[in-house]
């Protein structure tokens, strides 16, 4: 019996959706590198905790906008991680996880 060649024949051809896939994951990476860099940046920034006023307030400001962008990159994430899910369910994959 000689299936192992189909089953290789199978797995070894690309889906359409494999580029796409790949192109959502290159996404993900590149915001959590972003983020990374942001938070690195912050850190820097209001490494000295000194309360001089003017700079307190400017560090604060800075941490707020670093959660925000923190927070705008995870939903983000997450609805490509959603659309990827929902088109593996449309295609009817055997693994619909992203």
């Amino acid at each position: 019996m000689q299936c192992a060649p189909t089953h290789r024949r199978l797995h070894s051809q690309a889906s359409p959706l494999s580029g796409h896939l790949k192109q959502q994951k290159n996404s993900r990476m590149n915001i959590a590198r972003l983020l990374l860099l942001m938070m690195v940046a912050s850190f820097a920034i209001v490494g000295c905790d000194t309360n001089d006023g003017e700079a307190e307030n400017l560090g604060e400001a800075i941490d707020d906008a670093g959660d925000k962008i923190g927070d705008a990159a995870n939903d983000a994430g997450n609805a490509i991680e959603d659309a990827c899910e929902d088109v593996k369910e449309g295609v009817s994959a055997d693994d619909t996880d992203c």
